[in-house]
């Protein structure tokens, strides 16, 4: 009868060291989910941000390249009436 009770109390020991063992884990598991949902809230973000940089820049290049076919629409205008001009002297 000893060896039956010392055997269930051995189990029983052994039992509940595993059951803190995996509650141990199931914490740290727990922290590595909230880590990566922080990581995740915050890559997004810096994506959001980074679009709308991007966004941005798109933007200002097709102003300035408005800009920059604007004068040279103004540019071949003068460079014609100069040619013109010029044909006309000759």
């Amino acid at each position: 009868m000893k060896d039956k009770e010392n055997c269930a109390v051995e189990n029983s020991a052994v039992v509940s060291l595993q059951i803190a063992r995996y509650e141990e884990r199931i914490r740290e598991l727990e922290d590595t989910v909230d880590s990566l949902r922080l990581s995740r809230r915050i890559l997004m973000s810096l994506l959001e941000h980074a679009q709308k940089e991007g966004q941005s820049e798109i933007e200002r290049l097709r102003e300035e390249n408005a800009f920059f076919r604007r004068k040279a629409i103004v540019l071949s205008r003068r460079l014609w009436d100069c040619q013109l001009r010029h044909n006309q002297v000759d």
